[in-house]
């Protein structure tokens, strides 16, 4: 197809950086290309060669023991106030730099870690975060520094780092330089209410904590988490605020968003419409709601075929029976707490699991080409693990198969984040999939 000579269009999105990170989008630059993401993790290829973007030297997070020379370990923060420490990450900070001449951002972020786990406790540390009320005063007094010593000789490069579990909180005084980017994490949210309801006990000291950012800082950055780590094959009901939340940002000065999801396997449930959406609502954060919606049962229609208001139906149903069962969702909650199993009176939830599943098998009938129907029964995957969570047991044992079945046919090879399937002839790992 030519492009006519006299077209000229340009758009100046509002997000700098958008980064849906979904598994179709990491590992095929293309599809991420025309999803307009352009966020670029491989330094081994010129960023140039790809029609530009926004590219890291070396790993994207969690880099500090790294950028120590030592093997990378979670739970483990190294001391912020030792001299020792500060050069040698200075010295690898300007060697992953020359490495990748066209990079424009530099991780310079703290190891993982779980909820609870703080940073370096000496002395000399823990009178900075005591000083800033937070753990984030000794970090961004070593970021800071770093920005400064390279700003000279890397004019166009920003320094970023975490506001991460114990880092989450702003400090009191200090500030980022202006070549350091603050990367926001969500983690511990709830994702069936908005960022912004203050009526959710989850999301309160986020909104608290974004607020503060965004007055002190020109560069804020979002990592947000849009899936759910625990169980792939559960249904996540987030759709219903994705809108919001991506709206939440924009009115927060945000200028770059990554979106986590499901990055290490194909999907049984909902990843290809999910990333499809995230990436139009960082593309155009002004679209209303009404267009979201718009964009959704477009994606359905086309993508499954004329069954999809069947599959819209699902969806709203599960929405609504989830906000009744567990009204606070975390990417970190098991399918069987989303939907219970049994209700409250002891007894199993058989009658609406299996309504779900007809749904998706009349969506299947419907669907008008072996494409549509391939799209359907692998999205399907959902709503049999869902029978498999509230049947007898014999039923359970009969959907859980059609899991296995249909996961090989489909090429999933993971059901949670990093966890390869279970062997499906050793009953004792079939557990793992409740």
């Amino acid at each position: 197809m030519e492009v006519p000579a006299d077209v000229h269009t340009t758009h100046n999105p509002y997000f700098e950086m958008r980064d849906t990170y979904w598994y179709d989008m990491r590992y095929d630059q293309t599809t991420a290309n025309h999803a307009k993401d352009n966020s670029f993790y491989d330094s081994s290829t010129p960023v140039s060669s790809i029609g530009g973007g926004i590219g890291y030297a070396g790993r994207f997070v969690h880099t500090i023991n790294l950028l120590q020379d030592l093997p990378y370990q979670g739970n483990v923060q190294p001391c912020l106030t030792d001299e020792n420490v500060y050069q040698t990450v200075l010295k690898n900070v300007r060697a992953w730099l020359d490495a990748n001449p066209e990079a424009t951002i530099i991780s310079v972020s703290q190891n993982d870690s779980d909820p609870g786990k703080l940073g370096c406790q000496c002395e000399n540390c823990k009178a900075i975060d005591d000083a800033e009320g937070s753990p984030m005063g000794s970090l961004l007094t070593f970021i800071n520094r770093i920005a400064n010593d390279i700003k000279d000789d890397y004019p166009d490069v920003y320094v970023d780092t975490l506001a991460y579990r114990y880092t989450r909180k702003a400090p009191k005084n200090i500030k980022p330089a202006d070549n350091v980017i603050i990367r926001l994490c969500s983690i511990e949210c709830c994702f069936t209410h908005a960022l912004s309801d203050e009526s959710c006990y989850k999301n309160k000291s986020f909104k608290q904590d974004i607020e503060e950012w965004a007055a002190i800082c020109d560069n804020l950055y979002i990592w947000d988490y849009t899936y759910n780590a625990e169980t792939y094959f559960t249904f996540f009901p987030n759709f219903d605020v994705l809108w919001d939340n991506v709206n939440f940002y924009k009115d927060h000065n945000v200028t770059g968003v990554f979106l986590e999801g499901q990055q290490v396997s194909v999907s049984g449930e909902f990843a290809e419409l999910r990333s499809y959406l995230l990436a139009k609502l960082l593309w155009d954060p002004d679209m209303t709601e009404e267009e979201y919606y718009a964009y959704m049962d477009e994606f359905l229609q086309y993508y499954y075929g004329a069954g999809w208001e069947k599959i819209k139906e699902y969806m709203t149903t599960l929405t609504e029976h989830g906000k009744v069962h567990n009204p606070h969702v975390g990417i970190f909650d098991k399918g069987d707490k989303m939907f219970p199993a049994k209700d409250e009176n002891g007894k199993r939830n058989t009658k609406i699991s299996r309504d779900m599943l007809d749904l998706w098998l009349e969506a299947y009938e419907l669907a008008e080409t072996e494409e549509q129907k391939a799209h359907v029964e692998k999205s399907s995957i959902q709503a049999y693990y869902l029978c498999h969570l509230s049947g007898s047991s014999a039923e359970r044992k009969k959907h859980l198969k059609t899991v296995y079945e249909l996961c090989e046919k489909y090429g999933i090879e993971y059901y949670k984040y990093v966890q390869p399937m279970p062997d499906s002839s050793k009953s004792n790992d079939l557990n793992s999939l409740i």
